[in-house]
């Protein structure tokens, strides 16, 4: 599952307890309930279209990951590309290693940079 349902809630009133069909006068009480009703259905993804993506994205970090390091300002646009999309799919292992050394060093450049 790549993002999980989200869900909204509302009010309602809900009777608890109400006069008999012999009662001279009718009454009824109610109490106010928290529901939640689905708002969006959840985002998720096969395994083997998992492991297609996750596939891909390793074949650039590959051959593109000492591009990056040397020339990390001019490639900025599509390390936040891959990075994002590898933190969204979650892929984790030396991918995310990798991806963490190229994150850390664009936010030193960025930082010495202002």
């Amino acid at each position: 599952m790549l993002e999980p349902a989200q869900y909204e809630e509302f009010t309602t009133e809900v009777v608890i307890n109400q006069s008999d069909d012999f009662a001279n006068s009718r009454w009824e009480e109610v109490e106010e309930v928290v529901k939640a009703r689905k708002a969006a259905d959840p985002i998720v993804l096969c395994h083997t279209c998992w492991l297609a993506k996750k596939v891909e994205l390793g074949t650039i970090i590959e051959s593109e990951f000492d591009t990056w390091m040397e020339d990390t300002i001019g490639s900025i646009s599509r390390i936040h590309s891959i990075a994002h999309s590898c933190k969204y799919y979650q892929f984790g292992g030396e991918m995310e290693d990798k991806m963490g050394t190229v994150v850390k060093k664009v936010k030193g450049i960025i930082r010495n940079e202002r």
